[in-house]
């Protein structure tokens, strides 16, 4: 079982991870001030008591603690002491925290931390090259038991092999950004990533990080994108061939269709299969590797035929326009190709593993 433990709420945006972080957002919506970091009615929820004397968090769960701040923020400082307190009174829940300011680790560590706390896993983040030459060092040398690298949001392809993770690190997990501002993530990074994690026995990428990752690029990729480049075409066609352009518009809206098809089949179906897999189960899903493929060639296919019919019958005016709607179609029919070679190379083969695992237990 899991629980959240958030004592306290609030951030300061410190590196470019940050730009479009999660928390700043919700409570955009909510009118709250991200950047004050207040203490939460939470705070001790660890150690709170039902009237039979139990705790309220069961022995066993693991705590995501802080997830609406940052553990070791300069404006905690104040609290972090007490918290600390809780952690080692709970001995008998696992802790996980995630932060960007490793550098801050040692601000008001407990006098009998000594090699680290058993109950306790501290990841840290990194989303580029430079934060990563910068956080690694310190974290790979800082006296905490359980240390798990995330790779995001990852904005960019990083480097691992110099810092020797596979002598100190239990665990990698590598995803993009989310929200409707996402910057794009190359699937080609993550697989390096991966790979890495195979060559040096580490714990591979998680497989729920890898659903979040397809589910949030869906959003982006096949329905943002396809959208925007749809107005793209209207703006730009200026030539008097409106039954022609009904046309190409017409074509577009069916592979918009028959892309939200296969997405809702992913989210609505394959993905949950894949997570009742994950969890020993099984679920009523017929998963076809072969036809898999062949609806992403299928999409494909019509991304490649949309760019011959807007070449072919290219309108003479405001060229320049209609320049701006071909680059982003190429920039987007890559982006869709690295999409689904995640989805074909990786989710393929994780689902045919858990398929033969399942049939063994």
């Amino acid at each position: 079982m899991a629980s959240v433990w958030n004592p306290w709420h609030g951030c300061h945006k410190i590196s470019e991870g940050c730009r479009h972080c999660y928390v700043y957002r919700g409570d955009a919506r909510r009118g709250i001030d991200s950047s004050v970091v207040v203490r939460t009615k939470n705070f001790d929820i660890p150690v709170r008591r039902k009237r039979n004397g139990e705790y309220k968090i069961p022995s066993g769960d693991d705590v995501y603690t802080c997830f609406t701040s940052d553990f070791f923020n300069e404006d905690a400082d104040r609290w972090r002491p007490e918290a600390w307190q809780m952690m080692k009174e709970r001995s008998d829940l696992n802790f996980l925290m995630i932060t960007k300011r490793i550098d801050r680790f040692h601000v008001g560590l407990p006098d009998d931390w000594g090699a680290g706390y058993d109950n306790v896993t501290i990841c840290c983040t990194m989303e580029n090259q430079d934060r990563a030459d910068y956080r690694i060092p310190i974290y790979r040398e800082a006296p905490i038991k359980h240390k798990i690298i995330i790779c995001e949001p990852l904005l960019e392809r990083i480097d691992l092999r110099p810092y020797n993770i596979g002598s100190w690190v239990e665990h990698i997990t590598a995803g993009g950004e989310s929200g409707q501002e996402a910057r794009p993530c190359n699937f080609d990074w993550i697989m390096e990533i991966h790979d890495l994690c195979v060559e040096l026995d580490i714990s591979k990428v998680s497989l729920p990080a890898l659903l979040d990752y397809l589910t949030n690029t869906h959003d982006y990729y096949l329905v943002q994108r396809f959208s925007s480049i749809r107005r793209e075409i209207v703006r730009a066609w200026k030539g008097p061939e409106d039954d022609l352009l009904r046309a190409i518009i017409l074509y577009y809206d069916e592979c918009l269709r028959d892309a939200r098809t296969h997405i809702r089949h992913e989210e609505e179906v394959l993905f949950p299969y894949v997570r009742s897999l994950m969890e020993g189960g099984s679920s009523q899903c017929s998963f076809n590797a072969e036809m898999f493929v062949g609806k992403h060639e299928s999409i494909l296919a019509r991304v490649g035929e949309l760019k011959r019919l807007l070449i072919k019958y290219y309108p003479a005016c405001d060229t320049n326009r209609m320049n701006e709607v071909l680059l982003n179609i190429f920039t987007w029919e890559n982006e869709l190709v690295i999409h689904f070679k995640a989805e074909d190379m990786l989710l393929s083969s994780i689902i045919a593993e858990l398929g033969e695992a399942g049939k063994m237990t």
